[in-house]
């Protein structure tokens, strides 16, 4: 069963910035990691253990930036390795350079052409939200204290104090969005997270019963909100988990859910098409996928693809 607090036709929207040219390639017997463009290494990865070491690439006007593995921490409270990564921005033919320090779980960049935004962050759960111009020359903080943080339809979302805001720029103020508030769980939390953001929509999971889940989908164009009660997911007798739901399409109702394989499911947890099987994604790198555009986009080997679905 579905039960919409609102409804509307919905239209696929396009975002303010192109996606970049440039892509990450971990490591493997054959191949170099670094950042690629069209299948052709353009900047090689520092000597690390981590297969993947550089992970987020954005170009900005032409300057490439990207987030390459620094360290890794103990957090003893939550028993687990926290990585820190290194914002790096490369101009040309010239030696790349270091910015910021970045979290893992706030590793994201986002650009609307004209400047990059990041969450600097010394803490693997809380940093900066900042925005650097295209020649990384000039750098400002527009919210300290950040959860986490993503850019969707030409705005910036970020988690403060468990809820999820809004940033009006000229302002650098927040408007609360009333979904989860003060219940938020970034990915950060030790406990296990409640929010996924989505292509075109933020996932967040309200409820937890034992026989179903409720979810409420923030719809990123049209600001509208949408209530999911769903059963359990029988492939693994589990619901949602909304680090696995990648994204949906509130109109036909469609999450894109990651479960080693990728699949698409409707409200109901009913399994309607397999997009990329288990074998398929253990030997790719999933950047994105679109529910609205029926598209998903990855890396394999050392090539970028877009799949319609």
């Amino acid at each position: 069963m579905m039960v919409l607090i609102s409804f509307l036709l919905l239209v696929p929207f396009i975002e303010a910035h192109a996606s970049s040219e440039y892509y990450a390639v971990g490591k493997s017997k054959s191949i170099k990691a670094g950042v690629y463009k069209n299948g052709k290494l353009v900047i090689g990865a520092t000597k690390s253990i981590e297969t993947r070491p550089i992970d987020n690439v954005a170009d900005v006007k032409g300057n490439i930036f990207y987030t390459e593995f620094h360290k890794m921490d103990i957090d003893m409270s939550c028993q687990r390795g926290d990585r820190f990564y290194t914002l790096k921005m490369k101009k040309g033919s010239s030696t790349s350079r270091s910015i910021a320090t970045i979290s893992e779980y706030m590793k994201d960049l986002a650009t609307d052409g004209t400047s990059l935004y990041f969450v600097a962050a010394k803490q693997s759960y809380v940093g900066n939200l900042t925005r650097v111009s295209a020649d990384g020359k000039n750098k400002e903080v527009l919210m300290k204290g950040v959860e986490d943080f993503w850019y969707r339809a030409s705005k910036l979302y970020y988690v403060k104090d468990a809820s999820i805001y809004v940033l009006d720029q000229k302002t650098k103020k927040g408007k609360l969005i009333k979904v989860g508030q003060k219940k938020i769980k970034p990915e950060s939390y030790c406990l296990g997270t409640t929010i996924q953001p989505g292509t075109n929509a933020l996932i967040y999971r309200e409820k937890v019963s034992s026989k179903q889940a409720t979810y409420l989908v923030y719809e990123y164009h049209t600001k509208k909100i949408y209530r999911f009660v769903t059963k359990r997911f029988e492939r693994n007798d589990s619901y949602y988990n909304p680090i696995s739901v990648t994204d949906v399409d509130i109109r036909s109702a469609e999450f894109i859910h990651d479960v080693g394989s990728l699949i698409l499911v409707d409200a109901e947890n009913k399994k309607l098409k397999e997009l990329l099987s288990s074998k398929e994604a253990s030997n790719l790198f999933l950047e994105s996928s679109d529910a609205v555009k029926r598209t998903i986009t990855y890396v394999q080997g050392t090539q970028r693809y877009t799949k319609h679905y």
